[in-house]
């Protein structure tokens, strides 16, 4: 099926996240740029888990996807009755920061380079 969760959405499932079984799912701005693509066994929607919050990016389908849907009750009961699904999950969530914190550091030193480049003309 085609899977679509837009950044800031509020409906039913706000608080599940799926787990990709098939397909690919890309991620995105508000802007729509694309900020990666994910994967079987990769995770969407596990910060609105976490936190309660709407999703903080737009999810949109690439292939046609296959997930698992877990609601947010059963993912937190997981983590708390399976300590190495929350191990597992943290490595991932730093893998993505890490890999968040590089690419906004590689559009700085653009940024940069493009305001002083500007400045000296």
């Amino acid at each position: 099926r085609r899977h679509t969760r837009l950044q800031g959405d509020w409906s039913s499932d706000v608080c599940s996240s799926d787990l990709i079984r098939s397909g690919e799912v890309t991620i995105s701005s508000e802007s729509n740029h694309e900020i990666t693509i994910l994967r079987p066994y990769d995770a969407i929607g596990e910060i609105s888990c976490f936190s309660g919050i709407p999703s903080t990016a737009n999810a949109i389908a690439k292939t046609d996807v296959t997930t698992y849907f877990i609601e947010r009750q059963d993912f937190l009961d997981a983590i708390a009755d399976t300590p190495a699904i929350a191990l597992n999950l943290l490595k991932m969530l730093g893998m993505r920061l890490a890999s968040t914190t590089q690419s906004l550091s590689f559009t700085a030193n653009i940024l940069h380079a493009t305001l002083a480049n500007d400045s000296n003309e």
